[in-house]
This record gives structure tokens, C-alpha cells and sequence, in this order.
């Protein structure tokens, strides 16, 4: 099984996630929520592992380790 580092991050002032990752080259993806970037995430990985890295999902399972940082600020 193969094993993809993602970060999202939560931009506040454009009010959206989006994701980058090392390991899988061209990931670009944003989304108004992070459910949404996830299931984007499940739906542009796949495609873009069989493009860039010859990795074919279908035969060989992978996960996708997410892991999501959102800072807020915090006034008196």
C-alpha cells in the first residue's frame, strides 16, 4: 500500500482550504470547506498519481494521510 502526505491549509482571507503535497506532483486544489476539498482530493489524487507517477489506484491501494492547520485570530 502507498502512503501520500497532504497538507490543507485554511487561508482567512480568501476564506478558503486549499492543499498542497511533495508527494504527489501537480496537486493543486482549493475548496470553500474542508469536507469538500477531501472528496475533491479523492476524485483529483487518483488521476494524478496514474499521470505523474505511474501508479495505478485501482490495482494498488493508497491513503491519503490529510492533515489540516487553520489559525485563528483572536481580538479582546
Amino acid at each position: 500500500m502507498s502512503d501520500f502526505r497532504i497538507a490543507a491549509h485554511w487561508d482567512a482571507e480568501a476564506r478558503v482550504w486549499w492543499a498542497e503535497s511533495q508527494d504527489v506532483k501537480g496537486l493543486v486544489a482549493e475548496a470553500d470547506n474542508l469536507d469538500v476539498l477531501v472528496e475533491d482530493l479523492r476524485l483529483t489524487v487518483p488521476d494524478l498519481l496514474r499521470l505523474n507517477h505511474g501508479i495505478d489506484p485501482a490495482a494498488e491501494p493508497i491513503t491519503l494521510r490529510i492533515a489540516a492547520d487553520r489559525v485563528e485570530l483572536l481580538t479582546a
